[in-house]
């Protein structure tokens, strides 16, 4: 079941619309149960034909529930796309359907007796890390080898288990997706009382307790108004595991594009209390505008009526973007790296060290003729970009390999490979130019520099590494090369080296900062970000700024 909350109850006989492709062919209400039951009916045909004579037919079944108490929404498919189920919640917008936070999910739990859980996921608190980004532990005791270091490192993704429910002996699983299943075979009455008893479940406020290694890991806290100090945004894991294709409108033609080719930000500017704005934009002017917000119909609602036309192209899927974003909600990071997933939000360790003054180089920006509110280009009355100034430093040093590469879905401004005893250093340089005319201590600056370098980590792997360098200088000549060595020098160093030979740092620059005096506030955003790549595997984070 995909669960949505409804901000009050629908009617169910007014039908539902379902995508093109989807033909009705059976459907039946029940008023007195506020169910629904739609049978589709879709023929395709592969990818790699237009014969008719290939086309192929399926069909798909759809149950619709509705608990008139609590005003959930159970939603069981066959096919379980996300396109497919924000397709089907539209059709009752104005009832402003969302998916439940973790927190909510995770009391489905009550009421089981003697649980036990065999199959258990566990999201890295490093958003993306790809060092092992979603644990699995599986085995009949999986839930027992659970421990308090785990809990520092992990919170709650998934869970499936069995236990006794009211003396019948059931199996039940949930997700952070908004999901509950069991492994039962039954009629619509059963899957019926089901959802009820679900739903008396989810709407109470008590906290279930198994009395397993499951309630160390925190399933997070609902919120429902915007956490201060949101800084940046990124894309979930799984974007980054399922990669999708864009396809917008360009004038009057059609462009595609690889949706991590784009830049994903937050426009500060057009931010407020209420409503985070995104840009999702790429080096051909595209651009499309979304607000994040709790005041909204939807989580993310386009910015204005006047935005370019954009879908998403995934697997055998088609879905409006603004529809993708709703399903794969991007990840916002605070200040002190928090993190806002929808409708949760799971808080940052308490325990955090200081951030080593020792990590901040003071470079002589000045001493170099660097116009520091210059990022890349030609400065102002002669003077040299930032991007200027550490290509030479970073081509006169002992790295083998520097590449350049500005443009929107970079990994980083710089890659620089350098060969050390036993391992190999690659180094993430993201480059900022200053907020302001001189060096100062700017909330902006730290935010950004900060935020880059945590978004970073998704891209720490080497096999990610150089397929994405590969693709961006073949394919963009120019605006992506080689200072130093060369994609064969890259290929053999990444490939000769063992996955646990390689270490990655990430370095900021950004001359607009200051070492000396750096406020307690700013220093505590440097240190959780340094904290989170710690915590990820990494080394701590590095900073290039002024004296």
């Amino acid at each position: 079941m995909k669960i949505f909350q409804l901000a009050h109850s629908i009617d169910l006989s007014v039908p539902v619309e379902f995508p093109p492709d989807l033909q009705i062919v059976f459907q039946a209400i029940s008023e007195e149960h506020g169910a629904a039951v739609y049978i589709t009916r879709e023929t395709s045909l592969p990818r790699w034909s237009t014969d008719d004579r290939l086309s192929s037919v399926s069909y798909d079944l759809f149950i619709l529930f509705q608990d008139a108490a609590s005003n959930l929404l159970f939603i069981c498919a066959s096919q379980r796309t996300e396109g497919v189920y924000q397709f089907l919640v539209e059709s009752f917008r104005d009832a402003s359907p969302s998916v439940l936070p973790l927190v909510r999910v995770n009391r489905a739990l009550n009421g089981l007796e003697a649980p036990e859980f065999f199959n258990v996921g566990m999201r890295n608190r490093v958003v993306s890390n790809t060092t092992e980004s979603y644990r699995i532990v599986t085995g009949s005791n999986a839930d027992k080898v659970i421990g308090r270091s785990d809990a520092r490192l992990y919170h709650r993704g998934h869970a499936f288990g069995r236990g006794s429910d009211e003396g019948e002996s059931v199996t039940i699983g949930l997700s952070s997706a908004s999901k509950v299943w069991s492994n039962k075979a039954g009629k619509l009455p059963d899957l019926i009382q089901w959802c009820e008893k679900l739903a008396r479940r989810i709407s109470s406020n008590d906290t279930p307790v198994t009395g397993s290694g499951l309630d160390l890991l925190d399933a997070g806290e609902e919120i429902d108004i915007l956490p201060p100090g949101i800084m940046a945004v990124g894309w979930p894991d799984t974007v980054y595991r399922h990669p999708a294709i864009l396809r917008y409108e360009a004038g009057d033609e059609e462009r595609i594009a690889q949706l991590l080719d784009l830049d994903l930000a937050i426009d500060d500017a057009a931010s407020n209390e209420q409503a985070v704005v995104i840009v999702l934009s790429g080096d051909d002017d595209f651009e499309f505008r979304a607000t994040f917000s709790f005041e909204t119909d939807r989580y993310f609602e386009p910015l204005t009526r006047e935005q370019v036309g954009a879908i998403i192209l995934r697997e055998h899927e088609e879905m409006p973007l603004i529809d993708f974003l709703n399903g794969e909600m991007p990840i916002f990071y605070t200040a002190d790296l928090s993190l806002v997933d929808g409708p949760s939000l799971w808080r940052a360790a308490a325990d955090l060290p200081p951030f080593d003054s020792d990590m901040i180089e003071a470079f002589d920006w000045a001493g170099r003729n660097v116009d520091i509110g210059r990022e890349f280009g030609d400065g102002r009355r002669g003077m040299i970009s930032v991007h200027t100034c550490l290509e030479a430093e970073l081509a006169n040093s002992a790295n083998a390999v520097v590449y350049y590469d500005h443009g929107s879905g970079e990994i980083a401004d710089f890659i620089a490979v350098e060969e050390a005893e036993n391992r190999l250093i690659v180094r993430f340089y993201h480059c900022k130019s200053a907020g302001g005319a001189a060096a100062g201590h700017r909330v902006g600056d730290v935010y950004e520099l900060a935020g880059q370098a945590v978004k970073s980590v998704i891209w720490a792997l080497k096999q990610r590494v150089f397929a994405n360098v590969r693709r961006r200088f073949n394919n963009r000549k120019g605006s992506a090369r080689f200072v130093c060595g060369d994609l064969e020098r890259l290929e053999e160093l990444l490939s000769n080296a063992a996955a646990a030979q390689i270490e990655f740092e990430f370095i900021a620059v950004q001359p607009g900062l200051r070492k000396a005096g750096l406020p307690a506030d700013l220093g505590n955003v440097l240190a959780a970000a340094s904290d989170h790549l710690v915590r990820g595997g990494f080394r701590p984070l590095r900073v290039m700024a002024s004296a």
